[in-house]
């Protein structure tokens, strides 16, 4: 049975290509990048909020999962073709888990979690609403080492 790691690695590298990563039966994480934006600030001075990076679970139709499919299985180790059962199994262990925990982490990705308003998508396991800053998706820095996936 894949892991939920090997399918957290296999859609960081999806979302690392700027591809979507679709999940069966939840949606699409995608990444989104934000503008930079002038704010007005209480005392009527003005700030420049940078631009910035963040993932979104869009729900609605879903993109072929063919390629996610493919990523897990050279995740683990499988022939191409064992993919898409992997990533069925990899989906019915999120909703498994969904069901009796209310939520799922995918590792350097986020959380989703089942509450009464729906399905959830929150960055690193972020459980304030009143916390709202996008967080920033760092890439391999060239010549450098590895910064993977993170929030600042």
């Amino acid at each position: 049975m894949a892991s939920l790691s090997a399918l957290s690695a296999a859609i960081r590298d999806r979302l690392l290509q700027d591809e979507p990563a679709p999940l069966p039966g939840f949606g699409t994480l995608r990444r989104v990048r934000v503008p930079a934006r002038v704010l007005a600030q209480p005392d009527g001075s003005r700030s420049l909020r940078p631009p910035s990076e963040s993932l979104r679970l869009v729900l609605g139709a879903e993109p072929d999962p063919t390629p996610l499919a493919m990523a897990l299985a050279k995740q683990i180790g499988l022939p191409v073709g064992g993919g898409a059962s992997a990533l069925r199994q990899s989906v019915e262990q999120m909703e498994a888990m969904l069901s009796i925990k209310g939520e799922v982490e995918l590792e350097g990705v986020g959380v989703l979690r089942r509450t009464d308003r729906g399905l959830l998508f929150a960055l690193r396991g972020r459980r304030s609403d009143r916390d709202r800053s996008p967080p920033v998706l760092r890439r391999r820095c060239p010549g450098g080492s590895a910064s993977g996936y993170g929030t600042s």
